[in-house]
């Protein structure tokens, strides 16, 4: 299926490894020219080069931190001087520090509502004048399943990401009659460096090996295994694409099944 984004011009945050690497793969996988970008230099050009060299595709990279601010500012001019103006967006980030109430500082709170959902606030400021200017455009965030189902070491997620699906459900209503849609995506558990810091601490607290805790984790779905980053990239790719053009404020629940409420 051709999904229409031949030469759309995305940024992916976040990307140098894990899901949002996976979500700049896909993309690039489908002909889009994608941007990607990430706080360290070597791991984020192995990334380039490894999408490159996968998909034959146009993939540019930037160094920044999107809780920063001016660093979005900053990474936002410059895909638009190098590619060309902001077709597709998806946010990514590293995710809020995981541990329990007692343990946070006031700190810790500012610094997960910078990298979870001020940035979402700040990229996609910057790049709505070009969308509606050209009226087109998409947005993914990847948040994750504890904004539906509390998750017990990641307190900070559970509180911050249902705040960026209210702030999506919002955005939905202004955006589309500019013809951009927006939505969320929330991944349960896929073997990325973010999953094993979190089954480290579940082994911490349990008395078990990581690789039991991972184990656990998966025996946790109905599907019985872990997620595959690219099984996440590949949905992405779909809600960015011509196809999905009538998918806006909503969320894909996707964790093999694991989540058992209703509501988001």
């Amino acid at each position: 299926m051709d999904l229409g984004i031949r030469n759309r011009v995305a940024l992916v945050t976040a990307s140098s490894a894990g899901l949002g690497f996976a979500a700049a793969k896909a993309l690039s996988m489908e002909g889009a020219r994608v941007a990607i970008c990430g706080r360290t230099a070597e791991t984020l050009e192995w990334a380039a080069e490894t999408i490159r060299a996968a998909t034959d595709g146009e993939v540019v990279s930037f160094i920044a931190d999107v809780s920063r601010k001016e660093d979005c500012a900053e990474l936002v001019k410059n895909v638009k001087d190098e590619l060309g103006p902001i077709e597709i967006l998806v946010n990514n980030s590293g995710g809020p520090r995981p541990g329990q109430f007692e343990s946070l500082e006031d700190e810790d709170w500012r610094a997960g509502l910078d990298s979870t959902l001020m940035n979402v606030v700040q990229l996609v400021r910057l790049v709505l004048p070009d969308m509606k200017e050209a009226r087109w455009g998409r947005i993914v965030t990847i948040t994750s399943s504890s904004a539906k189902e509390p998750v017990g070491t990641l307190l900070l997620s559970n509180t911050i990401r249902p705040a960026v699906h209210g702030l999506t459900k919002s955005l939905a209503r202004e955006l589309g009659p500019h013809n951009i849609t927006i939505n969320t995506v929330q991944p349960g558990y896929y073997l990325t460096e973010r999953l094993r810091e979190v089954a480290l601490i579940n082994a911490e607290k349990q008395g078990i090996s990581e690789d039991d805790a991972l184990k656990n984790m998966a025996g946790d779905t109905p599907l019985g295994r872990l997620g595959k980053p690219d099984e996440l990239g590949e949905a992405i790719a779909f809600l960015c694409s011509k196809r999905a053009s009538y998918i806006t404020g909503t969320t894909l629940l996707a964790d093999g099944g694991r989540t058992l409420g209703t509501s988001y």
